[in-house]
């Protein structure tokens, strides 16, 4: 057991998310190519809400009952994170090209990821990425220091230099330390997809890498 994180996508007008809507995991990390779907602006957003709960609540947290307390449930739901397919679509034609070309190792397993994640996309007409990342908080407890580690992940793609060299290197030895672990649409019992359309790459197909998550 570790502390998890997931990306899910459902449609527009669900309200809750179920593990049946999950199309990657982690096990006590962040998965960077995730971020290449976040902008500045949702991120600031996102910053912005989980930092104004933070702040409700911190006067109770010695409380030895703070989990019953209203301020706690709003700053539980301050972590949902939630981004339309459509924000998320236009920030990874915008993210991907100048990272891939400073580090075109990344452009076989970054496509792969984007084959795995299509299938989940296409069964909604307006598909919504959910973050699930509030299990990674509990490596600080602080929300300052839990952003910090988002921001270094989002700076990945808006900002990409020769000096991330290392970071990628590590990530890209291990096709799951990079995305995550997939959980295949096709294993699941759903209803009748909707119509949607298809996620259409950003750069030409590259060589199949060969690699494959583990089980």
């Amino acid at each position: 057991m570790g502390n998890r994180t997931y990306l899910s996508i459902t449609s527009a007008d669900t309200d809750s998310v179920d593990y049946e809507n999950i199309a990657f995991e982690t096990n006590n990390f962040l998965a960077p190519v995730w971020f290449c779907l976040v902008s500045q602006e949702q991120f600031q957003r996102y910053s912005e809400q989980l930092m104004q709960a933070w702040s409700k609540i911190q006067p109770y947290m010695d409380q030895p009952d703070v989990e019953d307390l209203l301020e706690w449930e709003h700053f539980s739901e301050a972590f949902q994170w939630q981004i339309p397919w459509a924000d998320a679509a236009a920030q990874l034609r915008l993210s991907l090209p100048g990272t891939l070309a400073h580090f075109p190792a990344l452009a076989a397993p970054v496509y792969e990821w984007l084959e795995a994640l299509s299938p989940h996309v296409q069964q909604y007409s307006a598909a919504v990425i959910h973050l699930e990342l509030s299990q990674y908080f509990s490596f600080t407890g602080d929300p300052a220091l839990y952003l910090k580690d988002i921001q270094e992940y989002v700076s990945l793609w808006h900002s990409p230099h020769p000096s991330q060299e290392k970071v990628w290197q590590g990530a890209g030895d291990n096709f799951y330390m990079l995305t995550g672990e997939h959980l295949p649409w096709r294993e699941r019992t759903v209803a009748e997809p909707e119509q949607a359309p298809e996620i259409e790459p950003t750069s030409p197909k590259p060589p199949a890498s060969g690699r494959r998550q583990p089980k």
